[in-house]
Formats: C-alpha cells, sequence, structure tokens
C-alpha cells in the first residue's frame, strides 16, 4: 500500500517508475525528459547485474515503468503493479534478444541492427512488440561504432516513444502493438556466457575467423583474449601490424 501523500502526488499527473543505469549521461536525460513531460518520477538507478531491488518500489503506487539500460530483471510482483504499461527499450532487435545482439548482427554479417520497444513480461524479451527501429551496418563498422550508434538510436527512441504516450495515452500503445503484431522475437536468446566464450580465442583458430572475432567482440572493456598453456593473453590493437 502506498502512503497518503503519495496518492495525492499521482493525482496531479501520470507517474512513472523509470529504471536506468547508473553513470549513464543518455539514462539521466531520459529521466529528465519525463519530469519535463510533467510525468511524476520515481528513479533507480542500477550500476551492476546483480544490483538488489529496493524494496521500497513495490510500496509505491505508479501508472508506467520504464526500462532503458537497466540491469535489473523485473520480478512479475512488480511488472503486475504497473496501473497502464511496463515498457523495455532493448538494444537489440527482435532477431536478438538476451545478450550480445549487437555483437552478433556484427559476426553474422548482418546488413542492418536496430532498437526494440517492448512490453514487458517475466520474461526477458519475450512481451508485445511496440515498435522497432532498424539504421545500417556498414562495412567500417566495428564493435565500438555499432554500440553508439545503438546508444544515440535508444535514446532518441525513448524521447519520442514517451512523448508520445504523454500524449496519447494507452491509445498510442494500443494502436502499435495491433499495427506491429507480425513483428515476433526469434526463438533463440543469447546469453552473456555466449559472449565471454566467442571473446576467448585458442591458438588453432583460423585467421579469417580471429579477424571476425576481433570485429565483433573487441573493445576496451572486453578485450578478446587468448587462452595458451593456461595462460591468459589480452588482445592489443595497437601492435596490430
Amino acid at each position: 500500500m502506498t502512503d497518503t501523500s503519495q496518492n495525492k502526488t499521482n493525482l496531479n499527473g501520470v507517474s512513472a517508475l523509470f529504471f536506468g543505469r547508473k553513470d549513464d549521461a543518455n539514462s539521466e536525460r531520459c529521466a529528465k525528459h519525463l519530469e519535463n513531460l510533467g510525468f511524476k518520477v520515481t528513479v533507480v538507478w542500477s550500476s551492476k547485474r546483480d544490483d538488489k531491488l529496493p524494496q521500497y518500489i513495490f510500496d509505491l503506487s505508479f501508472d508506467y515503468i520504464f526500462c532503458y539500460r537497466s540491469f535489473y530483471v523485473l520480478p512479475k510482483s512488480l511488472l503486475d503493479k504497473a496501473n497502464l504499461h511496463s515498457i523495455n527499450f532493448h538494444p537489440g532487435t527482435p532477431k536478438y534478444p538476451g545478450s550480445g545482439g549487437i555483437n552478433f548482427a556484427i559476426y553474422n554479417e548482418d546488413k542492418r541492427f536496430g532498437i526494440t520497444v517492448h512490453l514487458m513480461n517475466e520474461k526477458i524479451d519475450n512481451g508485445k512488440i511496440i515498435d522497432v527501429t532498424y539504421f545500417p551496418i556498414v562495412e567500417s563498422d566495428n564493435l565500438e561504432s555499432l554500440l553508439q550508434k545503438t546508444h544515440e538510436c535508444l535514446f532518441s527512441s525513448f524521447i519520442n516513444f514517451s512523448t508520445k504516450v504523454r500524449e496519447s495515452g494507452s491509445q498510442y500503445i494500443k494502436e502499435m502493438t495491433e499495427k506491429n503484431t507480425n513483428l515476433t522475437w526469434h526463438n533463440v536468446k543469447r546469453t552473456i556466457k555466449e559472449v565471454d566464450d566467442y571473446q576467448t580465442v585458442y591458438t588453432d583458430i583460423e585467421p579469417k575467423e580471429l579477424e571476425r572475432r576481433i570485429r565483433a567482440f573487441n573493445n576496451s572493456s572486453y578485450p578478446i583474449t587468448l587462452k595458451f598453456h593456461g595462460k591468459k593473453f589480452i588482445f592489443d590493437p595497437s601492435n596490430d601490424d
């Protein structure tokens, strides 16, 4: 149950529970945008995958849940508390539910990538798809450049979508889900472990495969590593001749 002051506050506008990523500038801008639109916003930040949900949010009353680059996996008990809708902004297309979509889109030499806005249920990347935005993958793209494109697209999609929701409410979401009933999630859901496995190479790897792995899975935070005689060697692109 929420207290009386919380209920009175929510009468003045539509309320939103926003989940964003700590120290991420676009997450902060998204939360501020919701406030500027007139949402009564409660913000919950996450910084790593094993963060624990704060218990106080289960006592709040809210109309919408918005998840933007959050590490949290929200339980059904919380999703069910949203009076209207729970919405996630997935940094990948329906072809790539779960983790590593950007990596595998490059690895599979896809010609386009994008982001997906979808309703949330108790399963990861499984709810009805509201909308998908695509952009091209060019030959010069690597993991770093495609990450940047994806984050830019995700941010602009959040701004546009939340603005339309504030203007038209549930009717807009209803119209979009009905319009896009042909969009469905792929049945293969990648995991972080699979990404980690592809970032590890061995001495018998073929040169072409190594180049594909470097392009798709190497970045400064999580570099490609070589395992050899029980030792781990980190790929350094500055020494790439």
